[in-house]
């Protein structure tokens, strides 16, 4: 059986990560969407792992000096208004991923279909609709997957881009919230 990296917490499992910046990733010009043509990016070419305890350390403490990737305070209203729907998507926003993620009542399909077969792995919510393709800057969060393993709801997050930097606590929370909210096992 193969065997992913795993991490006790979100935080161990970012500064892990940041070592590998240097010797695991090629440079990639933005060629499209946020900062196109004005910046390069560092991308690792695949990542897969497995945080054993989400609900404890999500936001990385820094040294002082450097600035903070994000707060417990944002990650937390962030979550509340992209993820769980607590607001709609402003002017300058083509959508929120509570937008796609509540869209013809997918979330209520996956916790009726873990509630009648636990085991499944065909409880999925895609994240975006066809269209999406066509935006300048579709969801980086693309798939959220649900199992129940040995009485524990396990889930499964595809991104087709996140930063490794800015972006991946808000995004983490994600793994955590939707597991302590939305299982069918509470």
């Amino acid at each position: 059986m193969m065997k992913l990296p795993t991490y006790r917490t979100v935080t161990e499992a970012w500064f892990d990560l940041l070592t590998h910046v240097k010797d695991s990733t090629y440079e990639q010009t933005i060629q499209r969407g946020s900062f196109e043509n004005e910046q390069k990016r560092l991308q690792f070419p695949m990542l897969a792992f497995s945080i054993l305890k989400p609900l404890e350390d999500y936001v990385p403490s820094v040294p002082l000096g450097i600035a903070p990737p994000t707060t417990a305070e944002y990650v937390d209203q962030y979550f509340i208004d992209y993820i769980m729907g607590g607001k709609k998507p402003s002017e300058n926003e083509e959508y929120t991923y509570a937008s796609r993620i509540l869209d013809g009542g997918q979330l209520e399909q996956v916790m009726e279909t873990l509630r009648k077969t636990p085991g499944t792995n065909q409880a999925h919510i895609v994240v975006g609709r066809k269209e999406d393709t066509e935006l300048s800057d579709p969801a980086c969060l693309r798939e959220i997957g649900f199992k129940a393993v040995n009485g524990k709801l396990e889930m499964m997050v595809i991104w087709r881009s996140h930063d490794l930097w800015a972006g991946r606590s808000e995004e983490r929370r994600v793994g955590k919230e939707c597991r302590s909210r939305w299982s069918p096992y509470h």
